[in-house]
């Protein structure tokens, strides 16, 4: 366009006619144009698919569904004093979510909504914390002059009456998002041009909704956002009234609501006659239309209300005590252990419980169980809960010839299972049900992964990598290596996803080796004033760094756990020593997060493998051991002032990066804003270890699973041929390495070459959820003052074979040009 009217006015000076006149009589009006375009939008083919429905397309972001699902999964996170929100209290918040004057708001409107403005504390959010609006639900309401409470109480409820009212504001809202002008068509149309036979917004509004002048200018200025959810809107529209809550029922969470969601269709039976070769075939129906359709016996419309809510609250019972079933099955295969460790496999056995077997099974509670079930469980519901365990364990080694662990089924499985042997339903119908992390999007192949495409996925980076594993592991398969028993395991690189955030990464490890060679220089340098002449241990390195990390928090070298002041020597004479913060023996964590120096003494008569908020100077001081001891909590103090003093300079970033003028200014903006998160997560890991009561449920498994864009569709793709695949994290697998391998946080692997690609690849494959087990194990039984233990490795050479890989193995390196060249100029 600026070609053409560049042309235009060079060319009227050569041309009389060609006049600005003549242009505006010929083009538009406004601009001169000689043609029109409409703006361009979206091809429905190019919108993904649902992850609960894949036949279904994803909502747009702005979609009323979207936006209120977003709003109730923020309201319904909110915790007060480690509850959520009463009915009250949700009355006076969610209004404040649909307001158009604030498409997002801090945290500091809601304590002004509960009249809690000094409450921040009681909260899981902090004041400046942003909240997301639904600008979408409050301009249809202002366009409308309606609350719009009244749009949100639609779609929340699940009645069929309010069925009309919600595909009213549905079909207002589409016609909005949809149009394709404001007001340009009606004036080309007023002044007979072609206008293809489109009707622009304005009109629509004026012939169809009768607004007045005041209705059309705020309608003007609506502007949906774009983008899509990653749920469809048949999807949203079922789990959206389980979470707003339905029948006098609590609202639930998503994961919880997904599991209900889609029960209607789960009891949708299709009808089977005998075929002729005696195999079941669908019974064929006629239509509405006139052609044929499965017939379908519709048994939840079928269904009183009662019995539905009956169903559903079957559901909600195994969602509820799920967390008693997991202490039930860990306490059982902790006995099983135990048994196998004593006795080995053969079961039959009799007679064998004694006291010790009681203390086995007292210890396992106490550890098993949270704080939160300690305290809401009575001295006879716990003890029940053990004559429980012990009973069906002595049953099962009565009854097994060979004992085996129990497998701990996962809150669907259970629920499935439930439903399978209460109603006429099969596992095929039962697998219909929604799951939050649903990813069912490739076909399964019988002979080897298939074509990794998938629909609405534009990201070139992601089909690169899925196509190189595609060409990798077929080739395995077609070589016999490999087949769909193999376990596969898939280890992802840590999620630097931006040039930014690698520039931020690359800026934060030079500070770390740099910490880490001031620490170095100081023990040899300790070592020199006391004759000492050997090359400090990495174990050596690590102490020293925690006693300068510790002169940094605390402006002077002490203990966070006694306020005991110690010097360098202490270091090396047994005055004070590595404690992890959170137990090896429960999390595997040997990071520098979970590490602190605490006084020996303490450490080994006190602290051991309890976490700190259950030690007796947590919250205050207290006399310990005839020595008056200050409270932890108010001696890390100084921890949570570092975290946030970097939380503040991410947000500070963050409205930099929003605000920078040049290219150069924002990504200097985005990269300082990573640089300083990561050390704000340090800080804060080390703060909530300190401080945390418990360590969640699940801690284990989450340690080996790995996320983001990638690895999901990697392992959604090769489950779609191989029957087991496990995603693992990188920082879960650093701990095999450094007892495999000798690498630690001090002598870090070689980066220098790529054949460290190949040796991670390696431990990579000999770790599964056993290994990582049999290394909590390990540590539990050999802390970190028994440096000679040695952890079994996957071959007795498995040491050596690593490193003879890593230095000698050949790298191939290959070079591809961008994107549609065909050759590289060198320059010469």
């Amino acid at each position: 366009m600026d070609e053409f009217n560049q042309l235009w006015d060079v060319q009227k000076n050569h041309h009389p006619i060609l006049t600005d006149a003549l242009k505006a009589e010929l083009g538009d009006g406004k601009t001169g144009d000689l043609f029109f375009q409409r703006p361009l939008k979206g091809k429905k083919s190019d919108v993904g698919r649902c992850t609960l429905e894949p036949g279904k397309r994803r909502a747009p972001i702005s979609s009323i569904e979207a936006e209120l699902f977003g709003v109730l999964q923020t309201v319904n996170n909110i915790r007060l004093d480690d509850r959520p929100l009463n009915a009250e209290e949700r009355k006076r918040v969610l209004p404040q979510f649909f307001r158009r004057s604030k498409p997002s708001f801090d945290f500091e409107d809601v304590l002004k909504a509960l009249k809690m403005k000094d409450a921040e504390g009681r909260f899981n959010y902090k004041k400046k914390d942003k909240l997301p609006g639904a600008r979408t639900i409050a301009h249809l309401a202002d366009l409308w002059k309606v609350d719009a409470m009244t749009i949100v109480d639609a779609f929340g409820a699940m009645e069929a009456d309010k069925a009309n009212e919600r595909k009213l504001w549905g079909d207002r809202y589409s016609v909005i998002y949809n149009a394709v002008d404001w007001a340009d068509l009606s004036e080309r149309k007023a002044k007979g041009q072609d206008t293809s036979g489109k009707r622009d917004l304005k009109e629509y509004a004026i012939t169809e909704w009768s607004f007045d002048d005041e209705q059309l200018k705020l309608l003007e200025k609506f502007d949906p956002k774009q983008g899509y959810h990653n749920l469809s809107t048949r999807a949203l529209g079922r789990i959206i009234p389980l979470m707003y809550g339905i029948d006098g029922q609590p609202p639930m969470g998503y994961h919880d609501a997904v599991m209900l969601a889609n029960l209607p269709t789960i009891f949708k039976i299709v009808h089977k006659l005998e075929g002729k070769d005696g195999k079941p075939v669908t019974e064929m129906v006629k239509g509405p239309n006139g052609h044929l359709i499965p017939k379908v016996d519709d048994r939840w419309a079928a269904m009183s209300e009662t019995d539905r809510e009956a169903i559903r609250n079957g559901i909600r019972e195994r969602i509820a005590d799920h967390r008693d079933y997991n202490v039930e099955m860990l306490l059982f295969n902790g006995l099983i252990r135990h048994y196998r460790d004593t006795f080995g496999e053969a079961g039959g056995r009799n007679g064998f419980w004694d006291s010790a077997w009681d203390e086995q099974l007292r210890k396992g509670v106490d550890e098993t169980l949270s704080l939160e079930q300690k305290r809401s469980k009575s001295a006879e519901e716990t003890n029940a809960l053990r004559e429980k365990v012990k009973a069906t364990f002595l049953q099962h080694i009565e009854n097994h010839q060979k004992v085996q662990f129990e497998p701990l089924l996962r809150r669907d499985d259970r629920v499935k299972l439930w439903l399978t042997d209460n109603f006429d339903l099969q596992p095929k119908d039962v697998d219909k049900l929604y799951h939050h992390s649903a990813i069912n999007i490739y076909k399964e192949h019988g002979d080897k992964l298939g074509d990794p495409k998938t629909p609405g996925l534009k990201n070139p980076m992601v089909y690169r990598a899925l196509h190189s594993l595609r060409m990798v592991v077929n080739k395995m398969i077609a070589a016999k290596l490999i087949d769909l028993k193999t376990q596969v395991n898939i280890e992802m690189a840590r999620d630097l996803d931006s040039t930014n955030k690698r520039k931020a990464w690359e800026r934060y490890q030079a500070v770390m080796r740099k910490k880490n060679e001031s620490a170095e220089a100081a023990v040899k340098e300790y070592f020199a004033t006391v004759g000492k002449h050997t090359n400090p241990s990495d174990e050596d390195i690590e102490r020293m760094w925690l006693l300068e990390e510790a002169r940094d928090i605390f402006g002077k070298v002490m203990c966070v756990y006694t306020g005991k002041e110690f010097g360098v020597a202490d270091l090396f004479n047994g005055g004070v020593e590595i404690e992890h913060t959170w137990p090896r023996s429960k999390t595997v964590d040997n990071s520098m997060a979970n590490k602190m120096l605490c006084d020996t003494t303490y450490n080994r008569a006190i602290k051991k493998e309890h976490m700190p908020a259950t030690l007796p100077n947590y919250d205050k001081e207290a006399l310990v051991q005839g020595r008056m001891l200050p409270g932890i909590k108010e001696t890390a103090e100084p921890i949570l002032k570092l975290y946030e003093k970097y939380d503040r300079t991410v947000y500070a970033c963050k409205m930099s990066s929003k605000s920078a003028a040049t290219k150069e200014a924002k990504d200097k903006a985005i990269q300082d804003r990573w640089y300083n998160q990561f050390f704000r997560d340090y800080w804060r890991t080390k703060y909530e270890h300190l401080t945390a009561e418990e360590i969640k449920p699940g801690f284990m498994n989450r340690q080996l699973v790995a996320t983001g864009q990638i690895t999901k569709l990697a392992r959604a793709y090769m489950n779609s041929y191989f029957n087991r695949v496990d995603c693992l994290k990188p920082e879960a697998l650093s701990a095999f390495r450094k007892e495999w391998m000798g690498e630690s946080f001090v002598h870090a692997k070689d980066r220098s070459k790529h054949t460290h690609h190949a040796v991670d690849a390696a431990v990579c494959a000999a770790v599964d959820k056993t290994e990582f087990n049999a290394l909590a194990h390990h540590y539990e039984e050999h802390d970190e003052k028994d440096v000679t233990a040695s952890f079994d490795h996957p071959w007795e050479s498995f040491g050596t074979d690593m490193r003879n890989l890593r230095d000698s193995a050949l790298v191939y390196h290959v070079r591809k040009p961008s994107i549609g060249r065909t050759s590289v100029y060198d320059g010469k």
